[in-house]
């Protein structure tokens, strides 16, 4: 990727499970859509600020470039009693926890301030999403915990993260089998406070 001068601080959106992936430090890595979908193929431009175009010399936009901080939005909820923020992962913990009063809300709508889970960016590439390979199915945080050897340990991996996949971009157009360019995104978590502040 392009070198950069300025660390920015992102929201990225996670589903709860991927959230309690995170939390156990079993994912790493997440794949975004590129939108609009590169025509004809990828390749390299001096002349755009992404240094990247589509084969018709359409600039490819970069969302997301390594060293930027990502905050994540994740299914939320304040009790305005007791003033604290409560996440949906891990609600299960809380001994307070009644579901039939607590009304959780869509991680989009969530504030920075109540964010608990930030990230640096270690690496951004372009691939075609049928080219990841099984130990980046694994940094997705698919682990497939059963398995007679690693062959078919990674078929179940794979098949596991094409449906995972499909349940959260299928409706929006983008199958695995339409295999889609991604932005690959590899992350590692960080101490951060809702400043803007390393502790």
């Amino acid at each position: 990727m392009p070198a950069k001068t300025t660390t920015q601080l992102k929201p990225i959106i996670f589903s709860t499970p991927m959230v309690k992936a995170i939390l156990e430090g079993k994912k790493t890595q997440t794949r975004r859509i590129i939108i609009p979908q590169p025509h004809a193929g990828i390749r390299r431009c001096p002349f755009v600020p992404s240094r990247y175009e589509d084969g018709h010399g359409r600039e490819i936009k970069v969302k997301y470039r390594m060293d930027d901080i990502l905050y994540v939005r994740e299914t939320w909820f304040y009790d305005k009693t007791d003033k604290k923020c409560y996440y949906r992962a891990g609600a299960e913990k809380y001994e307070d926890y009644d579901p039939t009063e607590w009304k959780w809300k869509p991680s989009i709508y969530m504030p920075k301030k109540y964010a608990r889970l930030f990230m640096v960016i270690q690496n951004v590439k372009l691939q075609k999403l049928q080219d990841i390979t099984p130990s980046e199915v694994r940094a997705e945080g698919i682990i497939e915990e059963e398995g007679d050897g690693l062959i078919l340990r990674d078929k179940l991996e794979a098949q596991r993260f094409e449906d995972l996949w499909d349940s959260l971009n299928a409706k929006r157009g983008y199958l695995w089998e339409s295999n889609p360019w991604v932005w690959a995104i590899e992350f590692e978590r960080v101490p951060y406070d809702n400043e803007g502040l390393m502790y």
